[in-house]
C-alpha cells in the first residue's frame, strides 16, 4: 500500500515537472490603429475575458469586448442615442453575461449584454444624475455597481439591478463592485456612519456588514473581489506601509499582502481564487520595472508576475513583455487575465496560464515526500 502511494505520488510530481509550463496569451486589440486594449474580469473557466480596446476617435473612444480562444477579440458595439463608447466592467462565471457602460442619450449609462439580446441600457437610479455602472453580473443575471446623484458632491449610490427589479437603491454611498454567482453575497466600499470608507459585505439577511480595515493607518478599506464560494474576499486596505492589498478570511477577519520590493507604497487586489488559493492586483507601477501585476499564494507570499511565471519554465523578461496589473483569476486559480506592455511598446490584454497546483495535489506530494525520507532513514 505504501509503494503504491509512493508510485502515485512520484507519477503526481512527473506529470507537474512535465506538464504545460507556463504561458502568456496576447489578446490584441479590437481594429483600429489605436493598438490600446485592457482587461477587466475572466470567467470562472478562464475561457472568457472582457475589457475594452480603444477604437473610436477621442480621449474616451473605447469598446467593450469579451475574448474566447475560439473567437478572440469580438467587439460589443455600444448603447444609441450618444458619442461611440463602451467599457465591459465584468462577465459572469460561465462568461456568457457582460456588464459595465456605454454612452447614451442618459450619458454614461449602466449597460448589460449577452448573445441573444446585444448590448441594451439598464438606465440609472431614478431622479439621479447621468451617469451609472456596473462592475460585476451573477449567474442569476443580478449585476451590481453604482449610480451617480448630481447632489453637489458628486456622490455615488451603491446598487443592484436585475430585468424583474430594474435598479435598485442598496441603500448607502458607495459601490458595489463585485457578486457571488449565485447571486447571494454582493462586496464592496460605502460610506460608514463615522464618514469614511470602508469595505462591505452584504447578504439579504444581514444587510450592509463593514469589514475591518487594516490596523496601522487611517480607515478607508474597499472590498474589490469575492471567491466563487462566497467565502474569501480581496481588496486594499489602509495599514502603516501604505496602500495595501488585503484579503478577508471566511470568519471575517482581515490580512496584508505586502507589497513588491522597491515599489511605491500602495497595493490593490483585483481577484482571488476559490478558497483565497491564488490572489492577483497590481503592487507600484509597472513602470517602476520592479512593480506591477502580481501573484500572491500562501506558500510564496507576493511575486512579480514574471517570477511567478519564471518558477513555472516561462521567461517572460525574455519575451520583452511586461505585466503592469492583473485583474482576474478563474476559480482554479490557473488563469489570470491582465494587462502588459508588449514588446512595441503598447499597452495589450494579456491572458496568462500558471499551473499553479491545488492544495489537494500538494498534500499528496507533501505525505509522499515525507515517506520518502522515513524509508529513507530506514535504510
Amino acid at each position: 500500500m505504501c509503494k503504491y502511494m509512493f508510485t502515485l505520488a512520484s507519477c503526481i510530481f512527473c506529470a507537474m515537472s512535465s506538464a504545460q509550463t507556463a504561458s502568456l496569451t496576447p489578446l490584441g486589440h479590437l481594429p483600429s490603429d489605436q493598438l490600446n486594449s485592457y482587461t477587466k474580469d475572466i470567467s470562472s473557466d478562464g475561457k472568457y475575458v472582457v475589457g475594452a480596446s480603444l477604437t473610436y476617435p477621442g480621449i474616451d473612444g473605447y469598446e467593450a469586448f469579451r475574448w474566447s480562444k475560439e473567437t478572440g477579440m469580438v467587439g460589443l458595439g455600444e448603447l444609441p442615442g450618444g458619442y461611440q463608447m463602451s467599457r465591459a466592467g465584468g462577465v459572469s462565471a460561465d462568461g456568457q453575461l457582460v456588464v459595465g457602460y456605454s454612452h447614451s442619450d442618459y450619458g454614461h449609462e449602466a449597460m448589460a449584454w449577452s448573445e441573444s439580446t446585444g448590448m441594451f441600457g439598464a438606465g440609472r437610479l431614478p431622479g439621479t444624475g447621468k451617469s451609472a455602472a456596473f462592475k460585476d453580473i451573477s449567474l442569476t443575471g443580478v449585476a451590481v455597481g453604482s449610480s451617480l446623484v448630481t447632489d453637489g458632491l458628486n456622490r455615488s449610490r451603491a446598487v443592484r439591478w436585475s430585468q424583474s427589479e430594474g435598479m435598485v437603491d442598496m441603500g448607502v454611498w458607495g459601490f458595489a463592485l463585485a457578486i457571488t454567482p449565485n447571486g447571494g453575497t454582493i462586496v464592496g466600499q460605502y460610506t460608514n456612519p463615522a464618514n469614511k470608507g470602508a469595505a462591505f459585505r452584504y447578504t439579504a439577511g444581514t444587510g450592509i456588514v463593514e469589514l475591518p480595515d487594516l490596523p496601522g493607518g487611517p480607515v478607508g478599506a474597499q472590498a474589490s473581489a469575492i471567491s466563487d464560494d462566497g467565502q474569501w474576499i480581496v481588496g486594499d486596505g489602509s495599514s502603516d506601509i501604505g496602500r495595501e492589498a488585503c484579503v478577508w478570511r471566511p470568519d471575517g477577519t482581515v490580512f496584508g499582502l505586502g507589497q513588491l520590493a522597491g515599489t511605491s507604497p500602495l497595493s490593490y487586489a483585483n481577484g482571488t481564487s476559490n478558497g483565497g488559493r491564488v490572489v492577483v492586483g497590481v503592487s507600484g507601477s509597472g513602470a517602476e520595472g520592479v512593480g506591477g501585476g502580481f501573484i500572491w499564494t500562501p506558500e510564496t507570499g507576493m511575486l512579480n508576475a514574471a517570477d511567478m511565471m519564471k518558477r513555472y519554465g516561462f521567461d517572460l523578461k525574455a519575451t520583452g513583455w511586461r505585466i503592469m496589473e492583473l485583474t482576474g483569476v478563474s476559480a482554479d486559480g490557473q488563469y489570470m487575465c491582465g494587462t502588459g506592455i508588449n514588446p512595441d511598446g503598447k499597452p495589450e490584454a494579456v491572458l496568462l496560464y500558471i499551473p499553479i497546483p491545488a492544495p489537494a495535489t500538494l498534500t499528496i506530494l507533501a505525505a509522499a515526500y515525507g515517506f520518502a525520507a522515513r524509508r529513507r532513514a530506514r535504510v
